[in-house]
């Protein structure tokens, strides 16, 4: 014979956040956006491995100056959801 038991349901997939990185004259604005459903608590800033901003409420944004940096930028978005650290990374070249 065949039992049947409480059906398992399985929340649905939450997707990644994501950076985008412009330039608006000498100045790296960094942006981060959370995955639709997902809840991100922190962003912490980072310009070629140096932390250079932290924020904790929406919208994720960094307005970080150019003036003394290398040609050839690495910015770092260490995002914090749902007790998670999400590390994500853009290659762009200086203002």
């Amino acid at each position: 014979s065949l039992t049947l038991g409480k059906a398992v349901t399985v929340p649905p997939p939450v997707g990644k956040p994501t950076l985008v990185v412009a330039c608006s004259r000498k100045t790296v604005v960094a942006t981060v956006r959370p995955a639709k459903g997902s809840a991100v608590s922190s962003v912490i800033f980072l310009i070629n491995g140096k932390t250079v901003a932290t924020d904790k409420q929406a919208p994720f944004v960094a307005r970080i100056g150019t003036k003394g940096l290398a040609a050839q930028l690495k910015v770092t978005a260490r995002v914090r959801v749902s007790a998670k650290t999400v590390v994500l990374t853009k290659a762009i070249r200086r203002c």
